[in-house]
């Protein structure tokens, strides 16, 4: 199979959500890794092994803390980050102890 350009963003968008990356790196003759990057470096997502899906890198602290703040809930910030509400309580805890003790 021969290698083919790297698709557009409206083109890679509607891919990311419907197929693997491996389905995708396969269509466009490249590696899953390589699917990763582009997925990383043009929408800022990052690929989980664990959900074979995609997530939003943990946000700063103070992000967080200013999301709490606005009144989300631990789950609305779980499911824009593809992550559980367990996790986002964790990285709220973190965040207090940060903003408590300048860690």
């Amino acid at each position: 199979m021969s290698r083919m350009v790297r698709p557009s963003d409206d083109i890679l968008w509607p891919l990311i959500h419907d197929h693997s990356h491996r389905e995708i790196a396969h269509f466009y003759g490249v590696s899953p890794r390589t699917v990763e990057a582009w997925v990383a470096r043009r929408f800022g997502l990052f690929y989980d092994p664990w959900t074979d899906g995609l997530r939003h890198p943990r946000p700063a602290p103070d992000l967080l803390l200013s999301l709490v703040a606005e009144g989300h809930t631990h789950r609305e910030i779980a499911e824009y980050y593809g992550c559980s509400p367990r996790t986002v309580e964790r990285w709220v805890h973190d965040a207090r102890e940060v903003a408590a003790h300048g860690r």
